[in-house]
């Protein structure tokens, strides 16, 4: 046995499904953020990881390490079957129930295991075959791709556009409209404050906060829990061979907006990201289906589609 795994069941593939945010008035009038669950926009990348069937509405997302990992191959050395594991096993009590049953039971155990089907030498890559509808969906994303895409300019996205600007500046806010930054990515930093020094203006003239940028000063505290949207108002060299910025952050917390200005910011805390679903795996076309659970091994009783 190669890994043992356990999963997340999802009873109806739409719950993969993504959608746009518009804003529609509430019933006190008032803007308000919504999905529009009239049009779905495509389906979350996780959909590719999932175990599924044609037949059946079941996804199953695997929560093992590294098996995310295992390629597609039609010459397989290891095949998804059942697990046998002698306490991760799989309730096979649940092959009898219908799939509204098993969904809405309580506690279940759907548990897979990938096994090999030949002998796997150190430093062998391990395959699985995906299945012969994964196999032609492929197909068919590959030609799509060849007809609509290939040989066509292709938009810069945010690791893009951070390559471009490893060694110098960022462009202000104000210049961004000249198409050196693209649409659909942002400027983000990453930010911890301290109060600026005694006898220094603490706001500004239309009563945004003011702080000085103290950190992060080490690699691993450039986390998610220091990056903040972010305008870049001012720049200017530091005097090491590197610029420095005077940045306006915006983050929010318990629906509201928290705007600050934050001086000293260095050059390498200043980042770009893709907008929200504006990146590559939220394409329109982008390729979603998962993994096909062998069709012998797949119980009757979970094939409600066909």
């Amino acid at each position: 046995t190669i890994s043992v795994i356990p999963t997340v069941l999802f009873g109806k593939k739409k719950l993969m499904n993504m959608y746009d945010i518009v804003v529609t008035p509430d019933e006190q009038g008032k803007p308000t953020n919504v999905y529009d669950k009239t049009r779905p926009r495509g389906q979350q990348i996780a959909i590719n990881y999932a175990y599924g069937h044609p037949e059946s509405s079941f996804l199953f997302l695997p929560m093992s390490p590294l098996v995310n990992f295992i390629n597609h191959k039609s010459e397989a050395n290891a095949k998804l079957q059942w697990s046998q594991h002698d306490t991760m096993y799989h309730d096979q009590a649940t092959w009898d129930h219908t799939v509204e049953e098993v969904q809405n039971f309580k506690s279940n155990m759907v548990v897979f295991q990938i096994e090999a089907t030949e002998d796997i030498k150190k430093g062998d890559e391990i395959f699985i075959d995906y299945g012969d509808e994964w196999v032609e969906a492929w197909s068919e994303y590959e030609s799509m791709w060849e007809s609509n895409y290939k040989g066509k300019p292709w938009p810069l996205k945010a690791e893009d556009v951070k390559v471009a600007f490893k060694d110098k500046p960022y462009p202000l806010t104000r210049e961004s409209s000249s198409g050196v930054i693209p649409t659909g990515v942002e400027t983000a930093c990453y930010v911890k404050t301290k109060e600026v020094p005694d006898g220094a203006p603490s706001m500004t003239e239309d009563g945004t906060e003011k702080y000085v940028w103290n950190g992060p000063n080490e690699y691993k505290e450039y986390s998610a829990a220091y990056l903040t949207a972010c305008e870049l108002l001012e720049k200017s060299d530091d005097g090491e061979g590197s610029y420095v910025y005077t940045v306006l952050t915006k983050t929010v917390s318990k629906g509201k907006m928290y705007v600050a200005k934050v001086s000293g910011v260095p050059h390498v805390a200043v980042t770009v990201v893709d907008a929200p679903y504006a990146g590559d795996i939220h394409m329109k076309d982008a390729f979603r289906h998962p993994i096909v659970i062998p069709d012998d091994i797949f119980p009757q009783a979970w094939r409600d589609q066909r």
